[in-house]
């Protein structure tokens, strides 16, 4: 806000505007920003190939946590929802679509982790907060905090991923994508879940309203191959997508520096 250097640019580890007058620029990409829908940014958007960009975690010097060679489903008989986001993104909107889905799939679980759940009092307001909606605590089980790849590992005993909004995952999808799990979003808001999709080439997880939202969730868990499917091609996808190119997406932010700053220097 102070302005302590002549340029500045946002947009890496936070997608959305500032609002700050002093911030010139900001990264973005066509699905985070469209251009024929303007947004209301303070900032001059610099438009890239794809915002959304993540390094594949290495422990031991390989890949982590293979995905599980068969979603669980095909052992539990019945579909396993998650979400791995922090709780502050649960709101009341996205409370009433995930109990609609779970209403309609009665057998299903919904599975969460969030640090928060370390605490058997959070756990309990959860289960208040969705026994209103209907929910019975046989659907839900709380997972609290763990190290990164006990994180990942949790991804292998879900399905299907759940995005919530407005303020959509960023790390939390390419991590469900990472093992070999299927995430449906809702278009809008921050619109981090449509860019990482759309990425991947997987414009049929993004759901354009909440009816389709719920539609497409219910159809994607009753096709047991399609989740089988994935479960063994999502992450070679994701590998081979731009969205894990480092060099590609290094080169395309340095070109975005050297306009900032020949924009700002014409003399030079």
């Amino acid at each position: 806000a102070l302005k302590p250097v002549s340029i500045q640019v946002t947009g890496l580890g936070f997608c959305c505007t500032t609002g700050l007058q002093t911030m010139d620029y900001q990264l973005t990409d066509h699905v985070l920003n469209p251009p024929d829908n303007p947004s209301y940014n303070s900032e001059k958007l610099i438009y890239l190939d794809t915002l959304m960009h993540w390094k594949p975690p290495l422990f031991t010097g390989t890949r982590c946590c293979a995905p599980t060679m068969n979603p669980p489903v095909l052992e539990n008989g019945y579909i396993t929802f998650g979400c791995g986001n922090n709780l502050f993104k649960l709101n009341e909107k996205v409370l009433t679509l995930w109990s609609e889905i779970l209403q309609s799939l009665p057998k299903a679980k919904l599975s969460l982790k969030a640090r928060q759940f370390d605490d058997v009092g959070v756990q309990q307001y959860w289960l208040e907060r969705w026994q209103a909606y209907g929910i019975s605590s046989e659907q839900l089980l709380f997972t609290g905090s763990s190290n990164h790849e006990q994180h990942l590992q949790f991804y292998q005993h879900i399905d299907i991923a759940l995005d919530p909004f407005p303020c959509n995952g960023g790390i939390t999808t390419f991590e469900a994508l990472w093992m070999g799990v299927p995430v449906i979003t809702l278009e809008g808001g921050t619109r981090t879940g449509a860019s990482i999709l759309s990425t991947l080439g997987l414009n049929h997880w993004v759901a354009k309203t909440s009816q389709r939202y719920l539609t497409s969730t219910l159809k994607l868990a009753t096709h047991v191959e399609e989740l089988t499917h994935w479960r063994h091609n999502l992450r070679d996808r994701l590998l081979h997508s731009p969205a894990c190119n480092g060099q590609t997406f290094a080169q395309q932010v340095e070109r975005a520096y050297w306009y900032m700053w020949r924009e700002r220097n014409p003399s030079f």
